[in-house]
This record gives C-alpha cells, structure tokens and sequence, in this order.
C-alpha cells in the first residue's frame, strides 16, 4: 500500500497538479509498531542559516517521543490524539509558537490522505503568500518528493534542502512572509528526511519524506508554525503506514 502512496504522491505534482488519481484508502489504518533512527549520512539535520528551525527540531522530537512507546496507534483518530497529546509537553514547540492552533480533525486528515489530488493543489493554491513564492515551493517540493523517493543518503537531501534554503534567504523580492512561510515548512521537511524506521518484526523499514508532510506543514501554518508541526506529524505518519 505504501509503495502506491508513494507513487500517487508523486504523481500529483505532474502537469502543476492537473492530474487525477483514485484511491481506496477509505479506512485508513495506521497501525506499526516502529521507532526512528537516522538515515545513511545523517548526523545533524540541523541548518543554522534558517531562522526558524525549530519548527523542524519540535518535528523531530515529538516524532522520536511518538515512537517511542510498545503500543502505537491503531487509527488515524487514535494517531492524530498521540501527536496532540506528545506535543503538549515538548518545549520546543512551545518556543516555536505561542499560539498553538487546533490539531487538524480527523474527517480533514481523512480527505487529505484519500482524495490528494483534490486536496493538496488546494492546500498550495489557497495559501496566503506571493505567487513567487509560491511557485517556488511547489517546484521545489516536487523535486524533493522525487529525490527522497530514490536517494538514500541524506547528505544529498541535506544539500538540496539546505541550498534552497539560501536562495529563499538570499531573494529580496520575497516578503519576510512568504521566507517565513516556506522556511517553516522546509526545516520541517528537511529534520523528516533524516528519519528512517527501526522495526520491531520483519518489517519494511522505509521511511519517506512525502508530500504529505510538505503539504500538511503548509496546512497547519495557516493557524500557526506549531499547528505546521502537528498537522504535518500526523498526516506524515498515517502516509507512511
């Protein structure tokens, strides 16, 4: 099943998200008993250029918090009350944010998950920045959906997020808005790439950076940074299921 999201994800940025594509992911599941560790190369996902890394260092440690733990959720309902219940008690997504925001319901969760190729050209289409930073986020996403499906060593996915990075930095026709904006959702991409997972049985140990963490981050941002953590937390984790 995660080999077809995978896939289906990529797919979606094909044609600027002209394309349609079904699913039958009706009741989605989210059930694995698996902890993260670091992909091949990584050491630091850290990037101190980027004023605001702690929105992906608060992803990365409720991340490692949420995993580690004998039972994890079951359902998507269940996975979504972890990350909010984990969240309450990390200190740096309380630096990060003063307004927290509301955890993303799970009907919306559900929609997301199952009917992407409606929902997330909107989450892009409808966010409030430039259309120049907009375009550039949706590029980039794209190539970084492509290149963590195929590359293994996080060096190379450091580089090309990091590199990115510096141009929105360095791009003086972009609004300290829109840099806010896509810098939030590129440390949280860049500190979920790191991760891979460390099972339990004989089990796949693929963990993917996908668009649903690129395009939950850009949800949640709509309320708060803190709210693009969790928002992209708990649709990254029922995708990667």
């Amino acid at each position: 099943m995660k080999n077809f999201i995978t896939i289906k994800m990529i797919l979606i940025f094909i044609g600027l998200f002209s394309i349609s594509c079904s699913s039958d992911q009706e009741n989605k599941q989210v059930s694995a008993t698996k902890k993260t560790m670091l992909k091949t190369g990584a050491t630091n996902p850290e990037n101190p250029l980027n004023p605001y890394d702690l929105a992906g260092r608060a992803h990365s440690e409720i991340l490692d918090a949420y995993f580690d733990t004998a039972a994890l959720p079951e359902t998507l309902e269940q996975v979504i009350a972890r990350i909010g219940l984990v969240s309450l008690s990390n200190n740096t997504l309380q630096e990060l944010s003063a307004t927290p925001g509301s955890l993303i319901s799970t009907a919306r969760a559900q929609y997301i998950l199952t009917q992407p190729q409606n929902a997330i050209p909107s989450i892009f289409n409808q966010v409030a920045c430039s259309e120049r930073a907009r375009n550039s986020f949706k590029n980039f996403s794209e190539s970084l959906v492509s290149l963590c499906a195929t590359e293994q060593n996080y060096n190379l996915i450091y580089k090309y997020i990091s590199d990115y990075e510096t141009l929105i930095l360095n791009d003086a026709l972009l609004t300290e808005a829109d840099k806010k904006l896509i810098l939030t959702s590129t440390s949280i991409a860049r500190y979920a790439a790191s991760k891979k997972r460390r099972p339990k049985r004989n089990m796949d140990t693929d963990w993917e950076i996908n668009i649903f963490h690129v395009a939950g981050s850009i949800e949640g941002y709509t309320q708060s940074p803190a709210a693009a953590v969790t928002t992209s937390l708990c649709l990254g984790i029922a995708a990667n299921k």
